[in-house]
C-alpha cells in the first residue's frame, strides 16, 4: 500500500481480522467493519 506521508493521522495501514482495542471511534469502526464483512461474504 506504500507509505503515509509524513503528518498524517494515521499511524498504519493494515489488513485485520479483528479491531484493534485502542480506536478513536469504536462503536462506528465497529458498524463500519461489520459491515464490510457481510459484504465481504460474497
Amino acid at each position: 500500500m506504500g507509505e503515509l506521508p509524513l503528518g498524517y493521522e494515521m499511524s498504519e495501514v493494515l489488513l485485520a481480522d479483528d479491531l484493534s482495542n485502542n480506536l478513536t471511534y469504536p462503536d462506528t469502526f465497529k458498524l463500519y467493519f461489520d459491515v464490510v464483512k457481510e459484504k465481504m461474504k460474497l
